[in-house]
């Protein structure tokens, strides 16, 4: 049988039973029976709470808070409003396995204050009796909401309780009905698994592991769900998998990126050029604005595509397969070298393709053959010599500023295919099989 157990108690209830100790050590029974008697207690278990005093303070000594105070607390709270017990599972140790339950977390010493420092606290569960981890009664609220809004912290909270996980929920429930924070300690003696002894009936619930509380419901849907068999698929055979339909999907959505790329490619048209080839600096700092906002409204086009394809990977590669946690590192790395790649590739082609267009629109340009007819009749020869000198140089010009606008969006669309990957991971992490 495990003595490791879940005591529901409020932060105000810690700092009262840290006073009760003192005023049972210093003899000062009138004040502290004058305590007692503001949370109903009867005389009998008056005297269970000093034997519990008289219990711990033979550990008075210790230089650990959570070996002689904390311990204090549980036996004074298993006697004032009960615990609950779940085998072996420890708050400890589902944080070591999982470590981003620390935030929920709230470190006894952050709201308790001694002169000088006296007592050193561990805020886990360290030693064979002491207190261990605290969570705060608005830490509660948040892992109750986030286990049915959040998939990853479900599936945690699911794999480690395991069989007790709605236990675990039940737990939160009462602590949430009382306005409850919740302390996990480790005691020499600890009441069958999972009860509660009552001593308050005005603040607590009765019937709490037999009542039928709709959450539960809920929870027992959505743990059936998450554990359909997987497949655990290695780390080469996912990564396959989410970059197959990542480059299908990018594909397939390809269309915007034509749309797009034909309304850029029109700033670049031979109309433009020769607008501003004959038209004066305000109309060509117009041009260049243009220029730049449709570069922004390509990144901003990226944004959406990539966001959604890998959105849409992922569920498509995790439908029928999984991989363990440790794996995850490691297909991330993959995928930031995927698309790294991809960004190389699409810069290199862009800029290949993008001097080839132009002498294209140039050479096909109805425009320009109609202004070099009325060029080669009217102009003489300086002034020919004058007009396709300045033709040329604008050219040149307008390819210098294609490129420099090219780079700038390579540059967006590199920075937009690495800002996905976190929520990547995310959704890698929300589809994931612990190893256990």
């Amino acid at each position: 049988m495990s003595n490791i157990g879940y005591y529901p108690i409020k932060e105000n209830e810690i700092k009262e039973v840290i006073k009760m100790i003192y005023l049972y050590y210093k003899k000062d029974f009138d004040n502290l029976d004058e305590i007692m008697n503001n949370y109903n207690v009867n005389d009998s278990k008056k005297k269970s709470i000093y034997e519990s005093f008289e219990k711990c303070l033979l550990n008075k000594d210790s230089k650990y808070f959570d070996v002689f105070y904390g311990v204090c607390i549980a036996e004074v709270q298993k006697i004032f409003r009960g615990h609950f017990n779940l085998e072996d599972k420890s708050i400890t140790q589902f944080i070591i396995k999982y470590p981003v339950f620390n935030k929920y977390t709230k470190k006894l010493d952050e709201f308790i204050k001694f002169k000088n420092n006296k007592y050193e606290f561990v805020n886990y569960l360290k030693f064979p009796q002491s207190s261990g981890v605290y969570i705060p009664y608005e830490k509660i609220k948040e892992i109750y909401n986030d286990y049915y809004s959040d998939n990853q912290i479900r599936k945690f909270i699911d794999t480690y309780y395991d069989e007790y996980s709605d236990k675990f929920l039940d737990i939160l429930d009462y602590c949430l009905k009382n306005k409850c924070g919740l302390l996990e300690a480790q005691l020499k003696e600890v009441n069958k698994k999972f009860e509660q002894n009552e001593v308050n009936k005005n603040n607590v619930n009765k019937d709490i592991t037999n009542k039928n509380y709709s959450s539960k419901n809920i929870a027992n849907k959505d743990k059936q769900h998450a554990k359909e068999t997987k497949k655990i698929a290695t780390t080469k055979e996912i990564t396959k998998l989410l970059i197959g339909y990542f480059l299908l999907l990018t594909k397939a959505l390809g269309v915007v990126v034509s749309v797009v790329g034909s309304v850029l490619g029109s700033v670049f048209s031979l109309s433009t050029v020769l607008i501003t080839l004959f038209a004066d600096s305000a109309i060509s700092t117009i041009i260049d604005i243009t220029i730049c906002i449709i570069c922004i409204i390509s990144i901003i086009v990226q944004i959406f595509i990539v966001f959604f394809a890998w959105k849409q990977s992922t569920k498509l590669a995790f439908k029928k397969k999984t991989i363990n946690y440790n794996d995850v590192p490691v297909v991330m790395k993959n995928l930031t070298l995927l698309s790294i790649l991809i960004c190389i590739i699409s810069a290199i082609w862009q800029y290949a393709i993008y001097g080839v267009k132009i002498e294209s629109k140039l050479n096909s340009s109805s425009e320009l053959e109609f202004r070099n007819e009325i060029v080669e009749p009217y102009y003489n020869d300086e002034q020919k010599e004058e007009y396709y000198s300045k033709r040329e140089e604008f050219i040149k010009e307008i390819k210098k500023q294609g490129y420099k606008n090219l780079i700038i969006r390579q540059s967006g669309i590199l920075i937009v295919y690495l800002a996905v990957l976190p929520y990547e991971k995310k959704r890698i992490l929300e589809n994931l099989e612990q190893k256990e």
